[in-house]
C-alpha cells in the first residue's frame, strides 16, 4: 500500500533561503553588527558591515548545500532543500555567486581593510566548503574566519584600528569550538563518506576535548581582556555550564542537536561581553 502522499514542497523562494543554514547566517551577521556598534561605528558603516557578513554567511550556505547534496541524497537527508530536489544546484549556484559579489561590494564601500578582512573570511568559508573540510585544514578554516570577525569592523573605523589581541583570540577559539560542535552530531557519518577534518581524525571523544578546551581558553581569554569584572564572572559561568551540559549530552546523545544550542548560549554570553568591552576591543 501507498504510504500517503509526498509532503508538499515549499516554495522555490522559501527553499533557497533553507539552503543558507539561516540560523548561524543570522547569528554571525547579528554579531558583526553588535561588534560594529560597539567599536564606534557610524549608522551606514554598521548597516554595510551586516550586509557584508550576511550576504557572505549565505554564500558560503549556498555552496556547503550544492557540494553536499549527493552525500546529503545518500543519507535522506530530507531537510535539505538542494537534496531533496526543492531548488536546482544552478539556481543555488547562481545565487552564491550573486551574493559574494554583494558582500565583497558592501565591503569595498567601508575601505581596503575591511574588503581584505572579508575577502578573508570569503576564502576560508569557500575553501572548507570546496575540500578543506575533508583534511585536517579543516580547523584552520574556522580559526581564520572566526579571528577576522572582530577585524572586519575595527578596520571600517574613520581612523582604522586593530581589534586587541585578546578579542582575535578569543574570537578564533570560539570559531574552534563551533568546528567541533557542529561536525559531532554527523561524525560518523562523515568518516563513512571519507571526510577526514580534524574532528573526524579525532573522533568522538578527541573532539570532546577539542570542544572543551576551546570553549575553556576563549572564557580564559575574555577575562584576561576584561580583567576582574563582574561580566567575567559571568563568562566564565555560563561557559562552564552550558559547555559542561554540552559534553556530557554529547556522550549520551550523539546525534542530538541539544549541545549546539547550549554553545550558543555560551557564544552568546561571550559575545555580550565583547560588546560591553566597547572601547577595550581595541587593540
Amino acid at each position: 500500500m501507498s504510504g500517503g502522499p509526498p509532503p508538499a514542497r515549499r516554495p522555490a523562494a522559501l527553499a533557497l533561503l533553507a539552503s543558507t543554514h539561516p540560523a548561524p547566517v543570522l547569528v554571525v551577521a547579528t554579531v558583526s553588527v553588535l561588534l560594529a556598534l560597539a567599536m564606534g561605528l557610524g549608522a551606514v558603516a554598521v548597516a554595510l558591515v551586516g550586509l557584508a557578513r550576511l550576504a557572505e554567511q549565505a554564500a558560503v550556505g549556498w555552496v556547503n548545500d550544492v557540494v553536499d547534496a549527493e552525500a546529503d541524497r545518500r543519507d535522506g537527508r530530507t531537510d535539505k532543500p538542494v537534496a531533496a530536489g526543492e531548488v536546482s544546484r544552478r539556481r543555488v549556484v547562481v545565487t552564491a555567486v550573486l551574493a559574494a559579489t554583494v558582500a565583497i561590494a558592501a565591503a569595498a564601500v567601508l575601505g581596503p581593510g575591511p574588503l581584505l578582512a572579508l575577502l578573508g573570511i570569503l576564502a576560508a568559508g569557500i575553501g572548507y566548503d570546496l575540500g578543506l573540510k575533508r583534511t585536517p585544514l579543516s580547523l584552520l578554516c574556522y580559526l581564520v574566519g572566526f579571528s577576522l570577525l572582530p577585524v572586519l569592523p575595527a578596520l571600517a573605523l574613520p581612523e582604522p584600528r586593530l581589534p586587541a589581541l585578546w578579542v582575535v583570540l578569543a574570537a578564533a577559539l570560539l570559531g574552534a569550538a563551533a568546528h567541533a560542535v557542529n561536525v559531532l552530531p554527523d561524525l560518523e557519518r562523515d568518516r563513512a563518506e571519507g571526510v577526514r577534518g580534524l574532528p573526524q581524525i579525532l573522533g568522538r571523544r578527541g573532539a570532546v576535548v577539542l570542544l572543551a578546551l576551546a570553549l575553556a581558553g576563549a572564557a580564559l581569554a575574555i577575562v584576561v581582556g576584561l580583567g576582574a569584572a563582574p561580566v567575567s564572572f559571568v563568562v566564565v559561568a555560563v561557559t562552564a555550564g552550558a559547555g559542561g551540559a554540552g559534553i556530557l549530552v554529547m556522550t549520551r546523545r550523539p546525534r542530538s542537536r541539544l549541545p549546539f544550542l547550549l554553545l550558543l548560549a555560551a557564544v552568546l554570553v561571550d559575545v555580550a561581553a565583547l560588546v560591553l568591552a566597547g572601547s577595550a576591543l581595541l587593540g
